[in-house]
């Protein structure tokens, strides 16, 4: 259950050039998932059901951003499902075979990986799940926020507030985010796989270090906002559109 209360920190941007006063928007392209009324913020969360062909696609960076240091991705979810590997969030690019523009894939280690697994959160880093939470952290048909961050040279990640990684990697991801990439479905597979049953809602990912690394952050209280440190914004209030205002 989400208990904390609060906005995260915000810090420099982490940007190759100067940050205009409007970004370019990121394309988030929808692949059989449909809206509910049923939102942690908003009017509507986005819903994957298992038993068919739905995933995002998020596309491959169309700016110089540089992801080679500090970086902060987060949503929230509420899974509907307890089967193995329901992947979040899959940073090794997509399959060529799949709609939605796979462009090919980056191997497991040099890259991440979040998925929920039988309700516990996992998350690969350089090939190895480096979570320290091991059971029970998505609690089904509830909402939780998700966060995964790195701040000099850490990554840190969180579920509802409460670390379940503490880990050194300082690769570059620079070429990660250059890919299209999934959202709620593995991506190394040529046929559908790993599939995440439940909803998102709030999808942010950003070109900083959004909260202060520790056993513990605060949970936003509202939904995010576009700033000069956003790289994407999605509200998925019944439309796929990057929040770019």
């Amino acid at each position: 259950m989400i208990t904390g209360l609060g906005l995260g920190i915000t810090a420099s941007a982490n940007f190759t050039t100067a940050v205009s006063e409007e970004r370019t928007a990121i394309t988030l392209t929808n692949v059989g998932t449909q809206f509910t009324t049923n939102a942690y913020f908003g009017s509507h969360s986005a819903e994957f059901d298992r038993t068919q062909s739905d995933y995002l696609v998020l596309e491959g960076n169309n700016e110089s951003v540089d992801f080679s240091g500090d970086f902060t991705i987060e949503a929230f979810v509420f899974p509907t499902n307890t089967s193995t590997n329901n992947k979040l969030f899959d940073l090794r690019g997509i399959h060529s075979n799949h709609t939605g523009g796979g462009d090919g894939t980056v191997s497991l280690g040099s890259t991440l990986l979040i998925d929920n697994n039988s309700g516990s959160f996992r998350c690969f880093v350089d090939g190895g799940d480096k979570a320290t939470l091991t059971s029970g952290e998505f609690s089904l048909n509830t909402w939780s926020h998700v966060a995964i961050q790195r701040q000099s040279g850490t990554i840190n990640a969180w579920v509802d507030g409460t670390r379940a990684v503490n880990y050194s990697g300082s690769d570059d991801y620079s070429a990660v985010f250059s890919k299209n990439m999934p959202i709620g479905m593995g991506a190394s597979s040529s046929s559908l796989a790993q599939q995440y049953g439940g909803r998102f809602d709030e999808i942010r990912i950003s070109t900083v270090a959004r909260y202060t690394n520790g056993s513990s952050i605060t949970v936003p209280t509202s939904a995010f906002e576009n700033d000069a440190d956003t790289y994407c914004l999605f509200h998925l209030d019944n439309v796929f559109t990057d929040d770019i205002s």
